[in-house]
């Protein structure tokens, strides 16, 4: 598949919303006008989210991919790819093992409940609980010519934070560039004088583990639906 630079999502369909797609007619004919305002505007209507949720999940992330996750592994975050017959269809997804894509993610506690609780009773419940999840796995997937996806889900243990909370930790993981980039400094900051109680985390030896894996085929069917949901955007779009 193509790739892109990975900032060049401004009028595409990406992955992580491709969602939008499924909605009501409503929903997309909003999500369709949104992308015309972006083409027009050769940027992204929305700026990066600078929430605490969203930023913890941006950088918990890179301690999964790097640290948590074996050598077969390989994070590709970095690497935004095109289809070949619609460049503005666009993903990116977390990392690539030998036979499957995979996705990261690191949510609060009330939504990793609830995706975690969905993605056990299997591929069917993680598509009618969140399905925003669910079809940025197939997309992924489809970009990759791959058949095999895997949701990665996270949250740290308590005994965790004070790892996470270790500038030394960080130095060591991250490439330089992000190490040193003022956000990612101000967020590491802000994490030294956060208590416990206000950071996600799990109770070790309660339900949930800290780390879970979940693997699913993706069937031809998803594909072809998601396909059709493309081509009939991408016309909408065009008109």
């Amino acid at each position: 598949m193509e790739k892109t630079n990975i900032t060049s999502r401004a009028g595409n369909f990406t992955s992580s919303h491709i969602y939008r797609l499924f909605g009501t007619p409503s929903v997309l004919k909003t999500y369709i006008e949104e992308k015309r305002m972006e083409a027009r505007l050769g940027r992204q209507l929305e700026q990066d989210r600078s929430s605490a949720a969203s930023l913890w999940g941006t950088y918990v992330q890179h301690r999964v991919t790097n640290v948590l996750l074996d050598t077969s592994c390989k994070p590709t975050k970095d690497v935004r790819r095109a289809h070949p017959l619609y460049a503005n269809w666009t993903g990116a997804e977390d990392y690539l093992r030998s036979d499957l894509i995979g996705e990261v993610k690191c949510f609060e506690l009330k939504k990793f409940c609830k995706a975690h609780d969905a993605a056990t009773t299997g591929w069917g419940g993680l598509k009618k609980v969140c399905p925003e999840i669910a079809w940025q796995l197939v997309s992924n997937a489809i970009l990759n010519k791959i058949d095999k996806a895997e949701l990665c889900l996270y949250v740290p243990y308590q005994s965790e934070l004070n790892t996470i909370r270790d500038e030394d930790e960080w130095q060591r993981i991250l490439p330089a560039e992000l190490f040193e980039d003022k956000d990612f400094q101000y967020w590491l900051g802000g994490l030294k004088w956060k208590k416990d109680d206000e950071l996600p985390y799990l109770i070790a030896g309660n339900h949930y583990p800290n780390l879970s894996l979940f693997q699913f085929d993706i069937s031809e069917s998803d594909k072809t639906e998601l396909m059709n949901k493309v081509i009939e955007a991408v016309k909408l779009l065009n008109q």
